[in-house]
């Protein structure tokens, strides 16, 4: 009877070693299915223009997931062409502001991911000098600055320069797929973003 009950304990403690290692690997599996669904593609060039332009690279790489889902030659519908879904005549806008050369054009340039991140970066740190919150940023990203711009003088939409309503459902579910996937990022990419 002594004997049996030696080995009760390490019989629950192999239980318990058993238990802590699959629920690690169940931790490790979710982790990565995660990362399955918020890619991270382009961590040098993000990081790179986040900073030359102040922008906060979890939130670059969100957009670049809410906007294309990491493909760099998707266009929309409305003619905005890749990973930041940038319509051409403000890619040639923005490169005009930064003398920067649209090699092939801005269609075959926004193709490109480098080139697409930084017009992207520097657009959304244009709509920052115009807008004091994320909310409106975002907004002003997906719906354009100065369809914003009309909402917030709307005293059915605004009040005191902030929305108290975003009149558009998809700019509204845009805003936040954006938030969510922006702490799906801090959270898969700390090491790689941080």
């Amino acid at each position: 009877m002594n004997k049996r009950r030696r080995y009760i304990p390490l019989k629950i403690m192999m239980g318990i070693l058993i238990a802590v290692v699959l629920f690690t690997a169940a931790i490790y599996a979710s982790r990565e299915a995660q990362k399955f669904i918020y890619k991270l593609d382009y961590p040098e060039e993000i990081l790179l223009y986040a900073q030359k332009y102040d922008q906060d690279p979890y939130l670059v790489a969100a957009v670049i997931h809410a906007e294309s889902g990491n493909r760099p030659g998707v266009a929309s519908g409305q003619g905005a062409i890749g990973l930041m879904q940038v319509l051409p005549s403000t890619g040639e806008w923005i490169a005009e502001k930064i003398d920067l050369a649209l090699e092939g054009g801005a269609e075959e340039a926004l193709r490109r991911p480098k080139i697409n991140i930084e017009l992207g970066c520097w657009y959304l740190s244009y709509l920052f000098e115009r807008f004091d919150s994320l909310e409106l940023v975002l907004c002003a990203y997906n719906a354009g600055p100065n369809r914003v711009a009309g909402w917030l003088d709307d005293p059915e939409l605004a009040s005191s320069g902030a929305l108290t309503r975003i009149p558009y459902p998809e700019t509204e579910k845009y805003v936040e797929r954006v938030l969510t996937a922006r702490e799906k990022y801090k959270e898969l990419y700390s090491e790689r973003l941080g």
